[in-house]
């Protein structure tokens, strides 16, 4: 019998399918609920392409109708997993490259090519069906809808009548088809292992400057994300000679070296956020410019000019650039009173004129605002945030103390964590400022100058 033959020939595979981790996840719920609800996503992709390879199957066969079971168990499935959606996932390269795989035997045409092709997927889960019934599966088990919808003796009617039609085969290519039943299995096992190394935590790309001292920069950023829960990556821009006493040397990396960093971390992470900080020159900003705008995932922008000591970190003409370009791109901007006032031309002294400020910087462009007010000379710390045209106010404790290397950086990373995680940008941004406040006053005592803050106060 040939499916009974492409089985045993390919065994070790077939076996390694049918046990595979995800089943005994599944059994003792250690499979997280996360990793769960990213299975019934990157499922529910792949089903639309299964159901119409089985309705195409039903076009093709000359045994009248005998698909429409299949189609009929298929479309329930489909139905299932859109009532069970709880993530808002892409599909992920393992499932595309099945689904792809699928689409290339629906295009050739060919009965006994797409027949083998989906067999895999029928029998291989109505199998792993009566592997996990051979298991203990507890009364309550919080998986048990699905590993109940593989015993069931509809599905296995369907799945019978797919053994029976592949062993009514005659006149075939046998090393052919027993290629196909391979690549399928090794799709099916790249498809549970994507769910077994999906991770929830959110990517942050940060695209900035090298800090050798570890308290503003790339450093700093990589430390907030991490602390956020997040996944950092970054792109370095420049690399900075710098402590906690000045900067005493600026060099700008090659834009190709700069455009391979992005590209080659944007090819291979899913990345929800990104946070651009330092760019301090025209060839830097148009390059991280065309990068941002082809990959179209949103960031927020902290236009940093001046070093903590007041070492200038862009010139003019690239100043005037960032505001054409990358301010009216980004989702929000993090800008400090001198920053601002800079890319507004506006002057700000109170509470009142950060306000005409952001509305300026609005009409010049800007989507959002988030304007620290750490420059003011006032008693209390308030940033004020314009977003959706509606303004909210942030109050926390001024601190005197001169560790407060690094807290533009931290801030805008921070924002980007929180972005990442899905929250609303006024609720981001109150987190955010609470996590530089935290840091703040839990700070570290190092170096000579402006020490940094603690990004990771939560863990002392």
């Amino acid at each position: 019998m040939l499916f009974e033959k492409l089985k045993n020939n390919n065994i070790e595979r077939w076996n390694a399918y049918i046990n595979h981790i995800f089943a005994n996840k599944l059994v003792n719920q250690t499979l997280k609920q996360e990793n769960f609800d990213f299975y019934i996503a990157q499922d529910y992709y792949y089903l639309l392409t299964y159901f119409e390879a089985i309705s195409k199957l039903s076009v093709f066969s000359k045994t009248n109708n005998c698909f429409d079971e299949m189609v009929s168990s298929t479309k329930g499935e489909l139905n299932h997993h859109e009532q069970s959606l709880k993530l808002t996932v892409k599909q992920n390269i393992a499932t595309t490259n099945y689904t792809e795989y699928i689409n290339a035997i629906l295009e050739s045409k060919n009965y006994e090519d797409l027949l083998i092709c989906v067999t895999p997927c029928l029998v291989g889960y109505y199998e792993l069906g009566q592997y996990i019934s051979s298991l203990d599966v507890c009364a309550n088990n919080r998986y048990a809808p699905w590993i109940e919808l593989y015993q069931t003796s509809d599905y296995k009617e369907s799945t019978d009548k797919c053994i029976a039609l592949v062993n009514e085969l005659v006149d075939y290519d046998f090393e052919r088809l027993n290629k196909i039943f391979l690549d399928t299995i090794e799709l099916e096992i790249a498809f549970f292992d994507q769910v077994i190394e999906y991770n929830p935590l959110p990517t942050v790309l940060t695209i900035a400057g090298s800090d050798s001292g570890g308290g503003a920069g790339i450093q700093a950023d990589l430390k907030t994300i991490s602390a956020n829960k997040c996944f950092g990556a970054s792109v370095i821009t420049t690399i900075t000679a710098q402590n906690t006493i000045g900067v005493t040397d600026v060099f700008d990396l090659p834009t190709s070296v700069i455009q391979n960093q992005f590209n080659t971390v944007a090819d291979d992470l899913d990345i929800n956020y990104i946070k651009i900080g330092m760019l301090n020159s025209i060839d830097i900003i148009n390059t991280v410019d065309t990068l941002t705008s082809s990959r179209k995932i949103p960031y927020v922008l902290d236009p940093v000019m001046y070093s903590k000591g007041g070492f200038k970190l862009m010139n003019d003409d690239a100043i005037i650039l960032l505001r054409e370009t990358l301010m009216k791109k980004a989702f929000v901007i993090t800008p400090n009173i001198l920053e601002a006032q800079i890319l507004s031309g506006l002057h700000v002294e109170d509470i009142e004129s950060m306000k005409a400020c952001c509305i300026k910087l609005y009409e010049l462009g800007a989507k959002n605002i988030l304007l620290k007010g750490g420059h003011l000379n006032t008693a209390k710390m308030i940033d004020v945030l314009y977003y959706n045209k509606e303004f909210y106010y942030f109050e926390t404790t001024k601190l005197t103390t001169q560790h407060t290397h690094g807290t533009g950086c931290t801030l805008s990373s921070a924002l980007a964590s929180f972005l990442a995680l899905g929250l609303s940008l006024d609720k981001a941004s109150e987190q955010a400022i609470n996590y530089v406040q935290n840091g703040i006053l839990n700070n570290f005592k190092v170096g000579k100058g402006r020490g940094p803050v603690n990004h990771f106060y939560m863990l002392t």
